[in-house]
């Protein structure tokens, strides 16, 4: 037997049985014959030892997800559910004086901000127009009361009926119609007197269109705070309401000081008597709510 093909070394690519450390040098000799025998037929399995297979996993089956705890929370009792109609027909309203008197709609916009188109508006009065007037009318009533009912329900505990809180919402919106009413009669008693109809023409007309859109302005916030009754949304609407009515202010200040016959001391009485005080009582009522 040829002792030199014992002392061939292992091939790179050869599949090592030993650990390095018992072979640091990789070279077999005859003598470490039997214990390289003993070594690898001690790692070798026993033939009784069954291989492991592995289940095939399936993303269709139901895998097992901890479970957890939860409890149900009512976000709120009261529905209200009166309000989605309301919403809707404001709506249906503006869409279609939008649609149908797309003019008309376009220079009760311009009005609010140029004297020129707010006289037109005045001597194209009557008729098709006033159904418009009207219209929008309605959707400011509707939209005021609104923001009054939700501004209610933020600072008090909501009633345990949808039908009273109906109610109140018709309660104040018939008492805004009050206010307007009387209001209209003041300014036409005041023109009146003056002989000065043209100057209360305009203050009406100002005045009608800030209501227009104030209306208009405040429906999307409406809808949003029907269904998230957010504080944050609710407090917008306010603000974009007092902005606007205080705009509508200063422009029948400027209206009323315009005309030399139309005294002073009745524009304040008046801004004080109408428009001023309805903003006083609402600022006291939610000053003893909080």
């Amino acid at each position: 037997m040829n002792i030199d093909s014992l002392l061939t070394p292992l091939l790179p690519d050869s599949v090592p049985v030993m650990p390095v450390a018992l072979r640091p040098d990789e070279v077999y000799i005859a003598n470490d014959f039997q214990d390289l025998l003993h070594y690898y037929q001690e790692t070798l399995p026993a033939g009784d030892v069954q291989p492991v297979v592995k289940e095939p996993v399936s993303f269709f089956q139901i895998q097992p997800f901890q479970k957890k705890e939860f409890t149900a929370e009512v976000r709120t009792e009261i529905l209200n559910d009166w309000i989605v109609p309301v919403l809707l027909i404001c709506f249906t309203i503006f869409a279609w004086v939008r649609v149908t008197y797309r003019k008309r709609f376009t220079q009760l916009f311009q009005a609010a901000y140029s004297k020129q188109y707010m006289n037109l508006l005045i001597r194209e009065g009557g008729g098709a127009y006033d159904l418009i007037n009207l219209s929008l009318g309605f959707i400011f009533i509707c939209s005021i009361a609104l923001l009054f009912f939700q501004f209610n329900e933020s600072l008090s505990d909501p009633s345990p009926s949808d039908s009273l809180n109906f109610i109140l919402f018709l309660a104040l919106a018939g008492g805004i119609v009050i206010w307007l009413l009387f209001r209209l009669f003041l300014i036409r008693m005041l023109g009146w007197t003056f002989r000065n109809f043209e100057i209360t023409s305009q203050y009406l007309m100002s005045s009608m269109v800030y209501h227009f859109i104030i209306g208009i302005v405040l429906l999307p916030f409406l809808v949003v705070n029907a269904y998230t009754r957010s504080d944050v949304i609710l407090y917008i609407s306010l603000g974009l309401t007092a902005i606007l009515y205080l705009v509508k202010l200063v422009r029948g200040i400027v209206i009323g000081l315009g005309d030399t016959k139309f005294s002073i001391f009745y524009l304040f009485f008046y801004l004080c008597t109408v428009e001023i005080l309805p903003i006083l009582a609402i600022i006291k009522v939610a000053k003893d709510n909080f």
